[in-house]
């Protein structure tokens, strides 16, 4: 499995920026793949989105809030690759309305990533 990370230090008032570290180490350990690239201003995720290569990726990651997760998901679709891979999210924000909706708390970015790796393994969502 092969991730993109794209991850927003600035959620939850700049307190993101802690955690980051900790879901690295956990995903070396588990043996995943990834690329973690660290959003610098604001779009900048949307940019990063729609120009990396998918054929590349499993799924893509965002980590924040619900901007994050709104920039993410403007430059997956502006992204030219054939390739459609999974979208995923590690809530780090504040608000973060759509975790909620999906029954997440701020802080379950290890139960996410459990999520993500899950669905992989036994080839459901992909």
């Amino acid at each position: 499995m092969n991730l993109l990370i794209i991850y927003n230090p600035q959620a939850a008032n700049g307190k993101a920026e802690e955690p980051c570290s900790t879901i690295e180490n956990y995903l070396k350990k588990k043996n995943v793949r990834f690329q973690l690239k660290i959003t610098k201003h604001q779009w900048h995720a949307a940019e990063i989105t729609q120009k990396e290569c998918f054929k590349n990726y499993d799924a893509i990651i965002a980590s924040g809030d619900d901007g994050t997760l709104f920039e993410v998901l403007n430059g997956y679709m502006q992204n030219p690759s054939k390739k459609r891979p999974a979208i995923g999210l590690i809530p780090n924000g504040t608000g973060n309305a759509f975790m909620k909706e999906l029954g997440l708390r701020n802080g379950d970015w290890k139960k996410t990533n459990d999520l993500i790796l899950d669905c992989k393994k036994n080839d459901r969502y992909w």
